[in-house]
């Protein structure tokens, strides 16, 4: 039911970057980060030029921030590159199921180390980043960009419409565990239903979280200062 979570496919990086897996370079740790090569990246000097795999970390972390990852990126996190000359790192979502949770969540002064939040921290020294990062800001939150209202409550009913006739299935099999067999931490020890689980919070995502989360976090960005204040222009 989660291959996005437990089986992204990174660990045979194959799936990318051709049929040997050695052909790639692979870091989900913070300490692997400086030894495999994200230290051109750490490392970068205030004025120094911004290598092209920068605009996927942006996004990466926009997808982070617009869901409110709460168990990101101190782990849950991974990055890989074709190892060739001239290879970009990309990064991956990873066990990213606490998401979508409060409207009003803000997780952008989340910073780890040589983590990915690690190195945009260290980034935001320099004036190029800073104009890139507000420039894929401005792409994705609005004109019908990936993360505004429309667009993502549109992408979410894609996927949840694929999952729905597995839902009853899945909650046959499984909707007595937390209830009957293990009952983790605090209650509420619940039977999972469909109608009464699923569908409570599909609802919930479509009335009050989709249309609401674009502008909060575009809000939170402008007060980390990452986005500006005064609207870009409009061509007419």
């Amino acid at each position: 039911m989660n291959p996005f979570t437990y089986q992204p496919g990174i660990s045979d990086p194959s799936v990318f970057y051709g049929d040997d897996p050695h052909d790639a370079h692979v870091v989900h740790a913070i300490g692997e980060a400086h030894r495999l090569g994200l230290k051109v990246m750490l490392n970068l000097a205030p004025a120094a030029p911004i290598p092209p795999e920068i605009l996927g970390l942006i996004d990466y972390l926009l997808v982070n921030y617009y869901g409110a990852n709460h168990d990101w990126d101190h782990h849950n996190w991974y990055a890989a590159r074709h190892r060739v000359p001239g290879g970009q790192w990309r990064f991956f979502s990873w066990d990213a199921e606490r998401i979508l949770e409060g409207v009003n969540d803000n997780r952008i002064s989340v910073n780890n180390g040589n983590a990915p939040t690690g190195i945009h921290n260290r980034l935001r020294t320099n004036p190029e980043y800073r104009v890139i990062f507000g420039d894929r800001v401005h792409k994705h939150f609005f004109n019908s960009g990936a993360l505004t209202p429309e667009a993502t409550e549109a992408r979410f009913l894609r996927r949840t419409n694929e999952l729905e006739p597995a839902i009853a299935c899945e909650s046959a099999r499984w909707g007595d565990y937390r209830r009957d067999v293990d009952q983790w931490r605090n209650g509420p020890y619940e039977f999972y239903r469909p109608d009464s689980h699923w569908q409570v919070e599909k609802n919930r995502l479509q009335a009050t979280y989709f249309p609401r989360r674009t502008a909060n976090v575009l809000n939170a960005l402008r007060s980390a200062g990452l986005y500006p204040r005064t609207a870009a222009p409009v061509f007419s």
